[in-house]
């Protein structure tokens, strides 16, 4: 069993050897960084409805689609008031991709699902129904 663990280590470094080379490769010929853009937007302020639809896959699949970007949420959720602990950062969406117009695109399209989700949550906070008297 353990022959198998130490081959396939093995051949893990090998393959992240290669995969780094290559990389460099890229980077050398001017390709990776030059195209590779990312931007990021805090969510940890927003109320809970707009931070679960900012990092509902539902919800960000047609910004994802339209906008050929990929968006990963980060970070830790720290209450108001509150410090992020030691080497944490407060929740943010990381938005990444290809063109500085893609990401710039999805970033807007971002704030406006979390603005729209936020007045939603503000209407949550109103009764449903009420009690009358007669």
């Amino acid at each position: 069993g353990g022959a198998l663990v130490a081959g396939g280590m093995a051949s893990a470094e090998a393959a992240m050897l290669a995969a780094r080379r290559a990389a460099e490769a890229l980077r050398l010929a001017g390709h990776a960084t030059a195209t590779h853009f990312s931007e990021e937007v805090e969510i940890n302020d927003y109320p809970q409805h707009a931070r679960w639809k900012a990092t509902h896959k539902e919800s960000l699949s047609a910004i994802v689609e339209f906008c050929d970007v990929c968006i990963t949420a980060k970070g830790v959720y720290v209450k108001p008031g509150l410090q992020p602990p030691a080497g944490e950062r407060k929740l943010y969406l990381l938005i990444e991709g290809e063109g500085e117009m893609k990401v710039k695109s999805a970033v807007q399209q971002l704030k406006k699902l979390l603005q729209e989700a936020t007045l939603e949550s503000d209407d949550n906070k109103r009764p449903l129904f009420s009690k009358y008297t007669v």
